[in-house]
This record gives structure tokens, C-alpha cells and sequence, in this order.
């Protein structure tokens, strides 16, 4: 006799299906993976385009931001991000200095609304020294 019993073949169906969900599991979590790594990206960037912004205006007027703490949101690609900057004096006291952290989050129920909302959320820390 010759060719395959049908215990085998059922045996090499089961081994192939499980293969097959391995990879489209993979695929499934590369794509969350991308997903999440175009958004830090775009994080990043609203972070940054906040941290230019305050830098230009240092330029235009000659004074340093007040401190404080803000928020705004940020949109890039259609997604909107929330924004929070907190601006203080740097922790040992430079003169003409002010310490900048600006922090975007995205993802979740409300986080448009409240930043302790988002699930993802992406900091960047600077110093401006006013040297105009």
C-alpha cells in the first residue's frame, strides 16, 4: 500500500495550523509594535516642536518663560496627542536658565482630557538659558 492514512494527514493539518497562528500571531504583534513606535515618534516631535516653540519666543522677546505648569494637545497625522509642559527654575539655580519638561501622552478612554489617562505617555527634559 501505498500514500498517507487519514490519521496523518490530520495529524500534519494540525501541525500546519499551529504554525499558521504562530506566524499571525507575530504579525498581529509586529504590527501593535509599529503602531506604537510611529506614535512615540510623532510624541517625540510634539514634544520638540513645544520645546522650539518657547526657545523662538526667548529669541523674539528676550525673557524667559514664566513658570508654571501648561497643557495643549497636538495633532500630527490626524491623531491628537495631549501635551503637558511644566517649566521651572533648574534645580541648581543657573542664572538666566529655566528647566523645561514637556511630556505627551496618547491612547485610552479620556486621555485628551487628562494626561493620567493615557496609556503611553513619552517625556522630554531640557534647560533654555537665555543668552541674548
Amino acid at each position: 500500500m501505498k500514500g498517507f492514512t487519514l490519521i496523518e494527514v490530520l495529524v500534519a493539518m494540525i501541525i500546519f495550523c499551529i504554525g499558521i497562528l504562530g506566524v499571525w500571531s507575530m504579525q498581529i504583534s509586529a504590527s501593535k509594535s509599529n503602531l506604537i513606535s510611529e506614535n512615540n515618534f510623532h510624541a517625540v516631535a510634539c514634544a520638540n516642536e513645544k520645546i522650539e516653540t518657547l526657545e523662538a519666543n526667548l529669541a523674539q522677546n528676550n525673557s524667559l518663560p514664566a513658570n508654571g505648569n501648561y497643557t495643549d494637545s497636538c495633532t500630527v497625522n490626524n491623531r491628537i496627542f495631549k501635551r503637558f509642559w511644566q517649566i521651572k527654575n533648574p534645580p541648581n539655580n543657573i542664572p538666566d536658565a529655566k528647566q523645561v519638561e514637556v511630556t505627551v501622552g496618547w491612547g485610552g478612554p479620556n486621555c485628551i482630557n487628562n494626561i493620567n489617562q493615557c496609556k503611553h505617555l513619552t517625556d522630554l527634559l531640557t534647560l533654555i538659558v537665555n543668552i541674548y
